[in-house]
């Protein structure tokens, strides 16, 4: 009976600890990559390997051609696995300065509470430039912009239509002209009045637009909300105005 009574006492116990299997360490270079879907090609040994998993995805950003990079080697005499385990980054260098800045705030924001007025239809500054932010773009070649501000003016008899634009200029390691950004990010508030009557009218709205810049060049750029009429010589006015940049 106490045969018995151990044989059923077994089905209760946990399972025997399995043996973990061989683990090494190489290291690999990286061919291309592709921070959107994490798809690549790594030089390990002389043998380029396709579309390794990755275990940092965090820094995926910052993987780029040529950069080296840990390979864990899971397995023994059979099959074997290859994981990506993260860039290998000297202290002191620009990769040690990137994967720092990885560590930091990723979004950057200024604000212009004035409000001030534009007539002209060319995108320019107003009396108060800005806001702005420098920020520096990543391997990824990628900027999320978010751009706010409160547009209105005064409609008249004599000017029965008004409306104005905000977009956003680039310059330093990018230049981004209004005419290019204008596609991406673009407040815009507009009236038309067929029958105006005789009465002037107020008008005035908070306004957003968010897009994403890609296939920007790495390095320090500065980003700066610009501002036109919709009609010439119609002033309208910008305030409250917000930029908000994200680096991807």
């Amino acid at each position: 009976m106490s045969g018995v009574t151990e044989d059923l006492a077994a089905l209760w116990r946990p399972a025997p600890a399995a043996p973990s299997l061989p683990v090494a360490y190489r290291q690999g270079t990286v061919l291309t990559f592709d921070p959107a879907t994490l798809s690549n090609t790594v030089e390990v040994g002389g043998t380029v390997l396709t579309d390794l998993p990755l275990l940092g995805v965090g820094e995926a950003s910052l993987l780029t051609a040529g950069s080296v990079v840990g390979i864990l080697v899971i397995g023994g005499t059979g099959a074997k696995n290859m994981v990506i385990i993260g860039r290998l980054v000297l202290p002191g260098t620009a990769d040690a300065e990137e994967a720092i800045g990885l560590l930091n705030s990723l979004v950057f924001a200024a604000t212009v509470v004035t409000q001030e007025g534009r007539s002209s239809t060319t995108f320019g500054d107003l009396a108060t430039v800005g806001p702005e932010v420098t920020v520096a773009v990543r391997p990824s070649g990628r900027l999320l912009v978010v751009c706010t501000c409160q547009i209105q003016w005064v409609e008249s008899v004599a000017s029965p239509q008004r409306g104005g634009w905000a977009t956003v200029e680039m310059s330093g390691a990018n230049t981004v002209t209004t005419t290019t950004a204008r596609d991406v990010v673009l407040p815009t508030a507009n009236l038309g009045l067929t029958s105006p009557g005789t009465t002037a009218m107020a008008f005035q709205g908070s306004y957003c637009s968010a897009g994403v810049f890609d296939g920007l060049d790495t390095g320090s750029t500065t980003v700066t909300m610009k501002y036109a009429s919709q009609y010439s010589g119609e002033t309208v006015d910008f305030g409250r105005r917000n930029l908000v940049v994200m680096t991807l």
